[in-house]
């Protein structure tokens, strides 16, 4: 069976779209095939099994590729569906909201990036799995603990973004973020704490931009990162990002 083309977009011209994020990723790194796109199916849905599938996937690993990307699917008008890592059962899966979208898998976006011992906060990119983190505070010898959801697979970025809970007093996850990156189609935006900005930043709201990292602690108030500017900034508000179409964290 053939994947699904975007709706609205020639054969011709989603071939040529292929070509260019090939030249970006590599083509290992663009799923087009059949069984590798069954990976993205919602296994729990309702519906007849592969109703909602993707007309294809391509797998970043840093935010250049990220922008490049973006920057690719706004010239074709190519819908978005972003994830990153964990496995999301019940709650759609990895399965796009409609079929033919491309699916910006972030999984192996998986640096943590910073720990910081003293004030009590992680720096990590959306593919970065809580057994992931507990491994390297181990490993560091960290005094710091994780809160996971439930299963280690789960994502630390992608379960705070879906407002995710964890078992300890930290256990609401998004309001335990202190800021994020945010790659757009032209810059990177570091607005502060999510929370100081409101609802635009839910995951299925970001516009045509892709969140790249983000950090947790234990005191919102505080606000680090990557030269993550103050909690009330609200630049990433008023900034004109274009394009389109739904996307979620998981």
């Amino acid at each position: 069976m053939r994947p699904p083309l975007p709706e609205g977009i020639a054969a011709a011209d989603f071939s040529r779209a292929l070509d260019e994020l090939a030249g970006v990723v590599g083509k290992t790194w663009v799923f087009v095939d059949e069984l590798p796109l069954s990976t993205y199916r919602d296994a729990y849905s309702p519906l007849a099994d592969g109703t909602l599938l993707p007309s294809t996937a391509v797998a970043p690993e840093s935010v250049e590729q990220v922008q490049r990307i973006l920057a690719i699917a706004n010239s074709f008008r190519l819908p978005i569906w972003t994830i990153g890592t964990g496995r999301n059962f019940a709650y759609g899966g990895p399965a796009p909201r409609k079929s033919g979208y491309l699916v910006l898998d972030l999984k192996r976006m998986n640096r943590i990036i910073e720990v910081n011992e003293k004030y009590g906060y992680a720096l990590v990119e959306p593919g970065v799995s809580y057994m992931q983190l507990y491994r390297h505070l181990q490993r560091i010898g960290s005094k710091l603990w994780i809160d996971p959801a439930a299963p280690a697979w789960g994502g630390v970025m992608g379960n705070a973004r879906e407002h995710g809970a964890g078992y300890t007093p930290y256990g609401d996850h998004f309001i335990m973020q202190c800021g994020m990156e945010v790659a757009g189609l032209h810059e990177l935006l570091r607005p502060g704490v999510i929370q100081a900005l409101g609802d635009p930043f839910l995951a299925a709201q970001l516009g045509n931009a892709v969140l790249a990292a983000q950090a947790f602690q234990h005191d919102p108030d505080l606000v680090f990162g990557r030269e993550v500017p103050t909690c009330r900034t609200p630049d990433v508000l008023h900034h004109p990002l274009r394009g389109s179409l739904g996307r979620r964290f998981f």
